[in-house]
């Protein structure tokens, strides 16, 4: 190319060089600096928009696995409950506890040897001795609460046995499912 314009110097002169920008401006291969911004602009701005787009896109996979990985672990929960629940409902019934069984439950034997056996400092200045002796009137004062409460809720307990007993839940389901009613 450097002998071609050296040529249309020689040869030709102003008039040739004025001939070939005449040319590159027809052909396109030379264009003013307005318009290659204004090229690189929308060149820019397309890229911009596509990068918007990847983000956004990439986003919205993020937030979708977010919720796909809930899903799961609440339908593993659910599948928990369901077994625990097909275990209890296939287990036989368990006899009715007695009134002595009812206070033993809710009496427990560290509560009864806690006048002998100290858990908590005596120390006036042991960190959290205040609350656990809070804790501790708490928990006696529930103990009594539910004492009070024995005869009713073992009576609590033999309604839930006679519904569990009257449920036939699984035989309706197989029924269902066989085509019976």
């Amino acid at each position: 190319m450097p002998d071609l314009a050296t040529g249309l110097v020689v040869q030709g002169g102003a008039g040739a060089i004025l001939a070939a920008t005449v040319m590159l401006i027809l052909l396109g291969r030379l264009v003013p600096r307005s318009v290659l911004e204004d090229v690189r602009a929308d060149r820019d701005a397309r890229v911009a928009e596509a990068l918007a787009e990847r983000d956004a896109w990439r986003a919205a996979h993020d937030r979708s696995e977010e919720a796909r990985h809930l899903a799961q672990d609440q339908a593993a929960i659910a599948l928990e409950v369901a077994r625990t629940a097909d275990q209890m409902l296939r287990a036989p019934p368990s006899p009715r506890p007695t009134a002595g069984e009812v206070s033993d439950a809710l009496d427990p034997a560290w509560l009864r040897r806690r006048s002998r056996v100290s858990l908590v400092r005596q120390s006036p200045r042991s960190p959290g001795r205040r609350e656990a002796v809070e804790a501790l009137r708490c928990a006696e004062q529930a103990r009594t609460e539910g004492l009070a409460r024995a005869d009713e809720v073992a009576a609590t307990a033999e309604r839930l046995r006679e519904c569990r007993l009257e449920n036939h839940f699984a035989e309706r389901l197989r029924a269902a499912m066989e085509g019976g009613s």
